[in-house]
């Protein structure tokens, strides 16, 4: 965000913000560095093929410098998209009605005077100048919707002689790759379902191709003479000759070369890639080991049998991950994406101790038209998800053990993970400083809420949207590229620890009720993951349910009843990542039941492990962070002005209504549950006189 509303300490009074407000509440500004790039596709100039795909586009008139101009945007939300203008009284003969290859991008440029610019910025708007034009003004909005409704109210400003959207009509100085394959893999740009994919071209036109990221593929082994893989290949950084078919493909979703008249692309196609493989206990460690002072990105589509049944960790292989996750890259760590799974609703990423474990970014599945794949798995260690097989049509990659060749219908959750692997790669190239927990904020933070409209689709309490099978939603190259250039590290790493807490006590059974124990967390952090460490003798661990709530009330399923014979939790680790930005102090619940007849179980222990930064008190103004979301970022600006009035104006029951309970009715710091005049004032007397 510009800092020009949040410097103007000579802030107008709070009668006039309020007359003023009108304007400000219908856009959401952004930073000034903009979350989508422009990118220009040249498919999209076939109007046959973009007259079918139209139908899920979405007709908007927008201001331009001529006029009211209506455009099918195919991302009318996002704050960079596709276009077509919209000319009915074309004939066929001239290419009938859409005019296909714009772009649309969430700037309001401005003409106006000098005081009416004044005037705008003391009332709140982030007004950018511009060098050498004098007499414009730029506005950044967080979407092409909130662009087009800030541009017609602020072209009744006296003083604003224009103000109109930005439109880049059709050119054709940029380009997409030209490989054959290419206009095949929506993955990477889907004309049907326009959101359905990873947005990389924005990315990719902000000239970030994954040049100087080493990405290792532990695999099966991949073939590493296809003509494809070959040429960005790295045997020196490899531990592994050997080829898989599955390895080969994984290999070019991320890092297949561009423009070379051969199938496909990856997402990454600068990027370096090397050849590892899985195995024993010796095998795998050394591959998640190996030369991690040079590898930024290790990608994993494998992991133990999607049978619904928990899975331990060897120990040497779960000390070579910690070591490569926390002294990797000069103690950044390794990144380490992983296939969350494809056991569906059966199964779930809990069960498994390698997607997850805290030091992984798992990825689950959706599909070509942005929904869940039926195989994908629920979990509470879900973060994000990558597009895949599932729907009308499987990914378009490199393939063979032996001889080179190519599918179109590889998937699952093996070709979600190198999707993200290849999206991190263009991150990393964009700011290779960032941490490994870095990366996961920013996945957190720039997660794009994929499928809305889900049932499954609740709200934490930090007011984070969350969901069981997509995590924090999809990952979107064209906002996480931008986000990663101005990212502000994270905090150094906080560790509370419960220790161990007895129970030593039977589970009625065929019970649903079960056992509740609570602990009481004096201390308060910022969360990022939260671990239970659990101890059970039972001669079936599939006829427990296991549920952990947070003091914020947000529940964390992390077990339920299935056909898993395994005998005991020995000290088995579970984490959630559901209470990401929760505050940790409080009340904590757990909740274990033995809801299948026959089996004794004895709950015999719990302890708790709790991870993320400390809290710096801030002013009760200091609602919002860097992006909007609810938080702190330590500055008062129009993002928690913002937030306050969505919180304040929202329904009773609706979840953001609680950001807005700030004081008593003394209009003293602290909630007392209500949304009344004591919190308006406490926040405008912060918000005009900050802490």
């Amino acid at each position: 965000m510009s800092d020009s509303f949040a410097s103007a300490r000579s802030r107008p009074s709070a009668a006039r913000l309020l007359i003023l407000s009108g304007l400000l509440l219908p856009a959401v500004f952004s930073d000034a560095a903009m979350a989508k790039a422009r990118d220009d596709a040249p498919a999209l100039r076939d109007l046959e093929a973009l007259r079918q795909a139209s139908v899920s586009w979405v007709e908007i008139k927008l201001p331009t410098f001529q006029g009211p101009r209506a455009f099918r945007v195919a991302r009318p939300d996002d704050r960079a998209s596709h276009a077509a203008r919209v000319m009915p009284h074309r004939a066929k003969a001239d290419g009938g009605p859409l005019d296909a290859g714009w772009m649309i991008e969430s700037n309001v440029l401005l003409q106006l005077s000098d005081a009416a610019a004044a005037d705008l910025i003391d009332a709140g708007w982030a007004l950018e100048s511009i060098d050498g034009v004098p007499g414009f003004r730029v506005l950044r909005a967080a979407s092409i919707r909130a662009a087009a409704a800030a541009a017609t109210r602020l072209a009744d400003q006296p003083g604003v002689e224009l103000a109109y959207v930005d439109i880049v009509p059709p050119q054709n100085d940029r380009a997409l790759p030209t490989d054959p394959s290419f206009a095949d893999q929506w993955h990477l740009q889907n004309l049907i379902t326009p959101i359905a994919d990873a947005n990389v071209a924005p990315a990719w036109n902000l000239g970030f191709t994954g040049a100087g990221v080493v990405v290792g593929v532990i695999d099966g082994g991949a073939l590493v003479t296809h003509p494809d893989l070959a040429p960005n290949y790295s045997s020196a950084l490899s531990t592994s000759t050997v080829a898989s078919s599955h390895g080969t493909s994984v290999a070019g979703v991320i890092a297949a070369q561009n423009n070379n008249g051969l199938g496909g692309v990856g997402v990454a196609y600068d990027a370096t890639w090397s050849n590892h493989v899985y195995g024993s206990a010796t095998t795998t460690a050394g591959s998640l080991g190996a030369f991690n002072a040079s590898h930024v990105i290790k990608n994993n589509s494998w992991g133990p049998a999607d049978n619904a049944r928990i899975s331990f960790l060897d120990p040497a292989v779960r000390t070579a991950l910690q070591t490569a996750a926390t002294t990797g890259r000069g103690g950044r760590g390794v990144l380490f994406t992983w296939a969350a799974g494809n056991g569906g609703t059966a199964d779930r990423i809990d069960y498994d101790p390698y997607a997850s474990s805290r030091f992984t970014i798992p990825i689950g599945a959706i599909t070509d038209t942005d929904v869940a794949a039926s195989y994908t798995e629920p979990g509470s260690a879900a973060l994000v998800v990558a597009h895949s097989s599932g729907g009308a049509r499987g990914v378009v990659t490199t393939s063979g053990s032996t001889t080179a060749t190519y599918t179109s219908s590889f998937g699952g959750t093996s070709s979600a993970s190198p999707l993200a692997a290849g999206v991190l790669a263009l991150v990393m190239q964009a700011n290779p400083n960032l941490s490994l927990r870095d990366v996961q904020h920013l996945l957190v933070r720039n997660a794009r809420k994929n499928s809305p409209a889900d049932s499954g689709w609740s709200i934490n309490a930090a007011g984070r949207s969350i969901h069981y099978r997509f995590g924090y939603g999809a990952v979107d190259a064209g906002t996480l590229v931008p986000a990663a250039q101005s990212f502000t590290p994270v905090a150094p790493l906080v560790t509370l620890d419960s220790g161990l807490l007895n129970v030593g006590a039977t589970l009625p059974d065929a019970n649903t009720t079960g056992l509740t124990r609570t602990f009481t967390l004096p201390e308060n952090i910022r969360l990022e993951h939260v671990e239970v460490v659990l101890n059970i003798s039972t001669l079936r661990v599939g006829d427990l349910r296991v549920t952990l709530t947070s003091p914020g009330g947000t529940p964390s399923v992390l077990a339920v009843p299935r056909s898993d014979g395994t005998d005991n939790y020995a000290d088995y680790v579970f984490t959630t990542r559901r209470l990401w930005d929760e505050e940790s102090s409080g009340v904590w619940t757990i909740r274990i039941a033995d809801e299948t007849a026959s089996n004794i179980a004895t709950w015999n222990s719990w302890r708790l492990r709790f991870f993320g930064t400390a809290i710096t008190p801030t002013c009760p103004a200091d609602i919002a962070n860097t992006d909007g979301n609810p938080g702190s970022d330590g500055t008062i600006d129009n993002g928690d002005f913002t937030l306050f009035f969505a919180a304040f104006f929202a329904g009773d029951g609706d979840p953001i209504r609680t950001f807005a309970d700030l004081g008593n009715t003394d209009a003293e710091v602290g909630p007392d549950g209500l949304v009344d005049n004591g919190d308006f004032t406490l926040f405008f007397t912060s918000f005009f006189s900050p802490c």
